[in-house]
């Protein structure tokens, strides 16, 4: 039986925390925060499968690198309690093939998220489980709340009204 989980939270730095700690780790590399003059080193982390920074065509190129992308964003946001990014935590399909998911997971970020101009920083989880257990592979994807300005520089963040048709 298919299992299901989809979680979307918000990093802030009013919890403390760091989108470039949270990259990091989603990614499972060693990255440095020019924000606040520390590592996150997530090099030892095992069961990523993969990591992809997926940009829409008016992003500076230099984005493509988590590190910059992600000190850009933490500078770019003044307040001691800055809502930094989207987090997104999805469950992936057991009964596909990892190559399958990776394809639908590209698609998925391609059409809902950079197709609307926004920058998707994602990365796929396999954990290594115990034997007999249900495998859990998984989708991380971190998206700045920041808007991204059609000549590449941050925008101001939109508050938005919930409708309530949903």
């Amino acid at each position: 039986m298919a299992s299901y989980h989809f979680h979307l939270t918000q990093v802030k730095r009013s919890r403390g925390q760091s989108v470039i700690a949270q990259a990091a780790y989603r990614a499972g590399e060693k990255l440095y925060s020019t924000y606040y003059g520390e590592s996150s080193d997530f090099t030892r982390k095992r069961g990523v499968v993969m990591a992809e920074i997926c940009l829409p065509d008016h992003a500076p190129r230099e984005y493509a690198d988590r590190e910059t992308l992600w000190n850009a964003l933490e500078w770019a946001e003044s307040g001691r309690k800055a809502q930094l990014a989207h987090s997104f935590d999805i469950t992936l399909m057991n009964e596909f093939s990892m190559e399958e998911n990776i394809e639908m997971v590209r698609a998925f970020v391609q059409e809902e998220l950079v197709s609307r101009g926004m920058i998707a920083d994602f990365a796929i989880h396999d954990p290594v489980r115990p034997k007999g257990a249900e495998p859990n592979p998984h989708i991380h994807i971190l998206v700045p709340i920041r808007p991204l300005k059609e000549d590449g520089t941050w925008g101001i963040k939109e508050r938005k009204e919930d409708s309530g048709d949903g």
